[in-house]
């Protein structure tokens, strides 16, 4: 996705702005069109691990986040709407539906809790990072609640292994992280040529 930003994203600031927005929407319409309306009957191509459908099943949400940098979205973050939202798109049946109520709520509550500098969060988490943890392990417990409890609501997966990830996090963080950090050198180290 990286490689692929210069091409949308031109020499002008204006049109690449504007092709941005223009960009996620055709990804995600060539998402819900490939991946849920008709995937294809042949085995797909797989290059560097990823079949054309799974990286189209997700490349939207890289240029959701592009498009709310871009335009400054961020700013009009808020963890309670982003939270209210989010559960919103569990209460959609129609897969097709759901695809598309994900997709619009999923980024903004991604960003609404990576700007939160709320104090709240600052007196629960006392000074524990559990983000490493979160990335490290939030794929590994899908995986494992899909293939535990078979074929259910993404709101039942995103629940269950956001649970587990997090257990898994504070574990990694107490446990390993912290006490690797606290091998590191107090001061930086002055440099010798």
């Amino acid at each position: 996705m990286y490689m692929g930003v210069p091409l949308i994203v031109t020499r002008s600031a204006h049109v690449g702005r504007a092709t941005l927005p223009i960009a996620a929407v055709v990804l995600l319409a060539g998402s819900i069109i490939i991946v849920k309306l008709a995937p294809p009957n042949a085995p797909q191509t797989v290059f560097w691990g990823t079949s054309l459908g799974s990286a189209l099943d997700v490349s939207y949400y890289f240029l959701a986040g592009a498009v709310i940098r871009a335009y400054r979205l961020d700013t009009h973050a808020n963890i309670f709407a982003a939270i209210a939202l989010t559960l919103m798109f569990g209460f959609f049946r129609n897969p097709i539906l759901a695809e598309i109520a994900l997709a619009l709520t999923l980024p903004y509550t991604v960003v609404s809790f990576g700007v939160a500098r709320s104090a709240w969060i600052a007196r629960v988490l006392h000074g524990r990072d559990y983000s490493y943890g979160l990335y490290l392990y939030g794929f590994p417990m899908q995986q494992l609640v899909a293939r535990t409890f078979g074929a259910q609501s993404a709101l039942f997966n995103a629940a269950l292994a956001g649970a587990l990830t997090l257990v898994c996090a504070a574990l990694s963080w107490h446990l390993i992280e912290r006490r690797a950090l606290a091998l590191k050198p107090k001061t930086r180290p002055t440099p010798q040529f």
